[in-house]
């Protein structure tokens, strides 16, 4: 049986895809050019370029879409969530494989995500306050920087604050 057609979180999953694959190929194209390759890093680059295009379209065709701004911190923050068990997932077969490098990323990743989704369901109200985050693994502090990060443990300096 053929899935049901979703337009909404079809377009927010290709938004997502599209961007992730924008950044992929943006890493490959600074690999390329590092391995004497420009013709690959130039073709990767327009690749990125290309699609970062294509994610900015999905955005514009969802404006108007997501129903509430409650609704969709409350829907990221569930999702953060699933990121956080699905990466202690990852870290725990990692382990089991001996991948000690792999399984340390995980578990920052799932701390990460953790962090990020606590503060989404936190709602917090609007009041002003300043956000540092970690350059290191990309834990973000609230109100003051941390003398190490929680979660790499990074030294203070590693924060940088965060304006939009």
């Amino acid at each position: 049986m053929m899935a049901q057609f979703a337009p909404d979180k079809d377009m927010a999953a290709s938004f997502a895809e599209l961007s992730a694959s924008a950044a992929r190929n943006r890493l490959f194209s600074q690999k390329a050019k590092a391995d004497g390759k420009p013709k690959t890093a130039l073709l990767f680059s327009a690749i990125a370029e290309a699609e970062d295009i294509m994610a900015r379209r999905a955005l514009i065709a969802l404006r108007g879409k997501i129903s509430s701004l409650d609704d969709y911190l409350d829907e990221i923050a569930e999702t953060k969530k699933q990121a956080a068990e699905q990466f202690a997932q990852r870290a725990r077969a990692a382990e089991k494989k001996g991948e000690d490098s792999a399984s340390e990323a995980y578990g920052r990743f799932g701390a990460v995500s953790r962090n990020h989704g606590e503060r989404l369901g936190a709602g917090g109200g609007e009041e002003e306050s300043a956000l540092y985050v970690c350059q290191i693994c990309g834990y973000i502090a609230e109100g003051e920087v941390p003398e190490r990060c929680p979660v790499c443990n990074a030294v203070a300096k590693k924060f940088r604050a965060h304006s939009l």
